[in-house]
């Protein structure tokens, strides 16, 4: 219920105060304190306490007053209390607000006075508070918070008033990273040295008896009775040594955030993967998928998108042990297909060595591969790398053939399989039963690579991705199989081993892939790259209330990567949306933009997308243009000009079609516009530079050319125009240059050859004349010729029968114009006469008519 909550106050999409008045694409929202407070319920519900969260998420709720929150609290409800202390951190994000910072203090009972330390509160509100802290301090290297948060990593229990301890810890070091975010290699953290920040981290996730302790005093010691003997709790037996299971997470991403893209190998040693098979027995295999992680954020420019790079992941001795468990597989074991390809009954005597923990070892591997994978994930979040994907995918389909135990049919398998699903290679089948480990393992591997590939094609709505990340979410419905298949009767699968987490993992994937309705990605700032890790940590929940490891608001913290990058062309003559081709200049930095194999990255700084479209990180762009005949060039540079910066953070590019051409949406191949070229419209007197599609019944050399293709002036006419004034005139004018038989009045000028000649005694029906100026004025892209046209002529044609001063003044006034134009022509032979509004063989065709009807003019 506080998920459906989230998800509904998500749908209400945030305030941008720069919104542009004609851009539909983002839809600016303001909620008001008023509106919050009106819906309230009477009641506390769950599903209130996540619009709580969500409208904080949204920036939403800075608006509410202290005595609204405070009304809030005292209803002493955990989702209310939640929501209300994770929405007012988020809203308030980096801000460091004296009023918020107060009230997350006061739900953390490390920092109350003595007096007050004994304050009843929950688990879950504490967790919430302290992740708080670290949210409303978010990369500002305070002092204070980052010494306190340092010593809760390793405070001991007082008690068991905490049950979720391994959640509160790991808060702990997530709020201490998000304060120290990227400070561990630059001057600002030199007010931090002498907190010895790595070192006590270092000491956190390996472990040792910890002699001396440091910080805030009421955050590390224990409260003591009358007989000097500490509270300890019933739970865990705390000894001399630090408790590496509860420290070790919290610490090892902590270290992470501190030393995020700083490249530092010093701190990347601190956080090396065991090389010996004593040292990985003394690990905890999930321990060695965080290490990868929090290796790759430090080494960040060292990540690469490939096979190669996830298995170099792997200690020495790790691939030695996979070696030889694959050599065993393939000598000694007798593989007999029964009802599927990875389906197999196989009998071994095994012969190695019994002193390896050979279950830890598999463990071990499958995780460091996730933890690769996940890294992979974080690195190339929101780029549609397709590298990265195609890695990504690889993993996924081999650890989906390590999981094995499908019952569908193999006739049914292998006929959805070979459609859509990669093949499985057969070095993989042969070491399923080696390899797997066990079922739990499996199930947390393929919900990180799924949540990774999602995160990689967030927005892109990738197919392929889609396809796969489905198939594995029909692997844990009961009621749908594996395709249809004729004669087959569908069947209920196994889903035993399933738990929350699994489908998870998998609808978050699948989320990802269509995030904003595929107008949004993921943002790779640090701020990011931070709440990516927080919302997306690799360990899901049993159970809708399992808070003990991970707790489940935060997963909802991706909101806050969400970066808005979709980009839509607009047409400037109709102000609706067209699909237009653009070509994307990127730095030369670039990496995620790459061809060939997944082992070789080749950078490019080009690419082609369709608008509309999902755009690259607007700081990788140095300018979008538009690349199709069929539309006027036009070009946004980002890194030159500020006006060009405005119009793309507002989503746009304006774009103004060519005439002659057809929309994209109307001729998807261009199938219409090579039907009516011809070789007469690439002749010296129909050719218009660029212009190919020429309407046929437009063509003076064929003025009844229509009646031969079957097409009405209004359809040509779709490809030039979408103005209903030249719609209308088209019928009601042009309709009867289709019709032989029909006779109409007969123009007095303008007539044979391209705009006629009085002179050779050739007179063409009015019709044809009007066919003849809508040419004129649409496939010149002078629509606002067509009334001057209509005016001069109308003129000429009533000046000798009927005196009007204003029709005289007209015609002698245009007549000057084209004469002084002229002369202006025969001086300056670089301008184009194509430029002018009324062509100069009309306005000499007109002298000539006139000269000739009325002489005294």
């Amino acid at each position: 219920q506080f998920h459906n909550g989230v998800a509904a106050g998500l749908r209400l999409q945030p305030f941008i105060s720069n919104t542009h008045p004609k851009s539909n694409f983002r839809r600016s929202v303001c909620i008001t304190r008023t509106w919050i407070v009106y819906n309230r319920p009477e009641v506390p519900t769950p599903q209130h306490g996540g619009l709580l969260l969500a409208l904080g998420l949204q920036r939403q709720l800075a608006g509410l007053a202290m005595t609204d929150i405070y009304e809030y609290l005292t209803l002493s409800h955990d989702p209310t209390t939640v929501g209300i202390l994770l929405g007012m951190a988020v809203a308030k994000y980096g801000s460091c607000d004296a009023a918020i910072s107060k009230m997350l203090c006061l739900h953390i009972p490390a920092l109350l006075p003595q007096p007050f330390a004994e304050m009843e509160v929950s688990a879950v509100a504490q967790t919430a508070a302290i992740i708080g802290i670290g949210l409303l301090y978010c990369a500002t290297a305070h002092r204070l918070m980052a010494e306190f948060l340092l010593g809760e990593i390793a405070r001991r229990t007082n008690g068991d008033r905490m049950c979720d301890r391994e959640a509160y810890t790991l808060s702990a070091g997530l709020a201490l990273g998000l304060v120290t975010l990227g400070k561990g290699a630059t001057i600002e953290a030199a007010g931090l040295g002498d907190l010895h920040i790595a070192q006590r981290l270092h000491r956190a996730l390996t472990g040792g008896c910890e002699h001396q302790k440091a910080g805030i005093r009421s955050a590390f010691c224990c409260k003591t009775t009358e007989k000097g003997h500490g509270m300890r709790g019933s739970r865990v037996r705390e000894g001399e040594y630090i408790n590496t299971d509860v420290t070790a997470p919290g610490a090892i991403l902590a270290l992470g955030l501190y030393f995020l893209r700083t490249n530092s190998t010093a701190a990347a040693a601190r956080l090396q993967l065991p090389d010996t098979s004593v040292l990985i027995d003394t690990v905890r295999p999930d321990l060695m998928l965080l290490r990868v992680v929090a290796r790759a954020l430090i080494l960040w420019d060292y990540v690469r998108p490939s096979i190669d790079w996830v298995e170099s992941q792997l200690p020495a001795v790790l691939q030695n042990y996979m070696r030889t468990l694959k050599a065993s597989t393939s000598s000694k074991v007798e593989v007999s297909v029964k009802i599927g390809y990875d389906h197999y009954a196989c009998s071994k005597q095994s012969a190695l060595q019994s002193a390896v923990d050979w279950s830890t070892i598999r463990q071990t591997h499958a995780n460091i591969i996730a933890g690769g994978c996940f890294a992979i994930g974080l690195r190339y979040a929101g780029t549609g790398c397709s590298m990265a994907a195609g890695t990504l995918r690889h993993f996924l389909m081999h650890f989906r053939a390590l999981r094995g135990g499908d019952s569908a049919p193999v006739h049914e398998k292998v006929a959805y399989e070979s459609k859509h699903i990669p093949n499985i290679g057969t070095a993989v089948l042969d070491c399923i039963s080696a390899w797997r480990p066990d079922q739990p393992t499996l199930e947390i591997c393929l919900g990180v690579i799924s949540v990774s590939l999602g995160m990689v094609m967030a927005g892109t709505g990738d197919l392929g991705s889609l396809r796969i990340l489905r198939h594995l979410r029909w692997r844990i419905d009961e009621d749908i199989t594996y395709g249809t298949i004729q004669d087959y009767q569908p069947r209920a699968l196994d889903t035993s081993f399933l738990c929350l987490g699994t489908h998870m993992a998998i609808h978050i994937a699948i989320g990802l892939l269509f995030v904003g309705s595929g107008r949004a990605s993921l943002s790779r700032s640090k701020r990011a790259i931070a709440a990516l890790l927080i919302a997306f940590f690799p360990r899901f929940p049993q159970n809708a209330g399992d808070n003990q490891y991970h707790l489940q608001p935060l997963r909802h913290l991706w909101v806050l990567a969400t970066d808005w990058r979709g980009l839509k062309a607009v047409d400037v003559d109709t102000d609706a949306d067209a699909s237009v081709p653009l070509q994307v200049q990127l730095h030369a930095s670039i990496d995620y933009v790459g061809k060939g194999v997944a082992d070789s990255l080749v950078p490019s700084q080009s690419l082609w997308v369709m608008a509309p479209d999902l755009l690259p990180p607007f700081c990788d762009v140095t300018c979008v243009q538009v690349v199709s005949e069929r539309y006027h060039p036009a070009a946004l540079h980002i890194s030159q000009n500020l006006q060009h910066v405005s119009s793309i953070s507002q989503h746009l590019i304006y774009v103004k079609r060519r005439p002659g051409y057809l929309s994209y949406s109307q001729d998807p191949y261009a199938l219409r516009g090579k039907m009516c070229e011809t070789q007469e419209s690439r002749s010296d007197t129909c050719t218009l530079g660029v212009l190919r599609v020429v309407a046929t019944w437009a063509r003076p050399s064929h003025p009844f050319a229509g009646k031969e293709t079957g097409m009405s002036p209004v359809d040509v006419l779709t490809s030039y125009t979408t103005d209903p004034l030249l719609f209308a005139f088209a019928r009601e004018f042009c309709d009867n240059t289709f019709n032989c038989q029909a006779v109409g009045p007969l123009a007095q000028f303008w007539g044979s050859g391209r705009f006629g000649s009085l002179l050779k005694g050739i007179v063409l029906p009015v019709d044809n004349w009007c066919a003849r100026i809508l040419y004129e004025c649409v496939a010149r892209d002078k629509p606002t010729a067509m009334p001057l046209y209509l005016q001069l002529y109308h003129a000429a044609l009533t000046i000798h029968w009927k005196t009007s001063a204003t029709q005289a003044w007209s015609l002698g006034v245009a007549l000057e114009y084209s004469n002084s134009k002229l002369k202006e022509l025969i001086t300056n032979t670089c301008c184009n006469r194509d430029d002018d509004l009324v062509h100069d063989n009309f306005m000499n065709r007109l002298t000539v008519y006139i000269r000739t009807t009325s002489p005294d003019f």
